[in-house]
């Protein structure tokens, strides 16, 4: 019988370590769903999730990374897209530890200053084996960001480094993680 009342308090502590064990620690804010578009070389892409993955730093410069994605594509649980379609990258600094603030976010490859972005990458027609159509990173651009809430209204343009211009804007949530 002791044998028994053992299991059964071992089972009871792995269930409940698995129900506590929940989304919690990565997904805290949002859902990631909206709405927007990518236009490229006069095509326009839809774009209906969005993540935001809070990397931390250091001093006054934090790092976030907004991925933006097709409705085709889905979110898993460590804030990456996963099937085939459309997607946008912004890796963005600001001097704020708690979240992004509103304003214009600059092109600038070599500063982590407050209202900057130090990458941002495009990917057109991207299958599971992440091989795009077309591909390409930023060399000049900006993206505006307006926060309210949970809620994020983005704006942004930049030429590729092969000088394509790519232009965009997406209004939702964004499905948040932090330090993965």
């Amino acid at each position: 019988m002791k044998t028994f009342k053992s299991i059964l308090v071992l089972a009871f502590v792995i269930v409940a370590s698995i129900s506590c064990d929940s989304d919690d620690d990565n997904d805290t804010m949002g859902s990631g769903n909206g709405t927007g578009s990518l236009s490229y070389d006069g095509n326009e892409y839809a774009l209906d999730k969005g993540s935001l993955i809070n990397y931390g730093g250091s001093g006054n410069s934090f790092n976030f990374d907004i991925t933006l994605g097709s409705p085709s594509l889905t979110l898993d649980q460590f804030g990456d897209f996963d099937g085939t379609g459309e997607v946008v990258y912004f890796e963005l600094w600001t001097d704020q530890q708690s979240g992004l603030k509103s304003g214009t976010y600059n092109f600038d490859a070599s500063s982590r200053s407050d209202f900057t972005f130090t990458i941002a990458d495009v990917g057109i027609g991207c299958n599971q084996n992440g091989t795009c159509t077309f591909e390409d990173a930023a060399r000049t651009g900006s993206v505006t960001i307006n926060k309210n809430g949970d809620s994020y209204d983005l704006i942004f343009n930049f030429t590729t480094n092969t000088g394509e211009l790519i232009t965009g804007n997406y209004n939702g949530s964004l499905r948040s993680f932090s330090d993965i």
